[in-house]
């Protein structure tokens, strides 16, 4: 296999997927060509870049859980959404008489 061909089958090698002949053939190269080995730091680090750069799945969101209101509950939040406003007009009158 000639240096070309290896450093074309880098990536492969980086990732674990070429047939195991070739992968001891380009271990073997490695120890003592030191080319070789800066392509396969090269090819690893590519491939941890672009692994950050991939978005993870969205997770789903939760679904709103119903539960039951009673009648009475909810006269009671018109009352005190009612009475925040009768506080909210006091204020801004008491505002301008200042």
């Amino acid at each position: 296999m000639t240096q070309e061909e290896m450093l074309d089958r880098m990536p492969r090698f980086a990732q674990g997927t070429l047939p195991p002949q070739e992968a001891m053939a380009i271990a073997r190269a490695l120890k003592d060509d030191a080319r070789l080995t800066e392509e396969l730091l090269f090819c690893l680090r590519l491939r941890e870049v672009t692994q950050s750069w991939e978005i993870p799945p969205p997770r789903m969101a939760p679904r709103p859980v119903e539960v039951p209101v009673s009648d009475s509950l909810l006269r009671g939040a018109d009352m005190l959404k009612s009475a925040l406003r009768t506080v909210g007009s006091s204020l801004r009158l008491a505002g301008k008489m200042i």
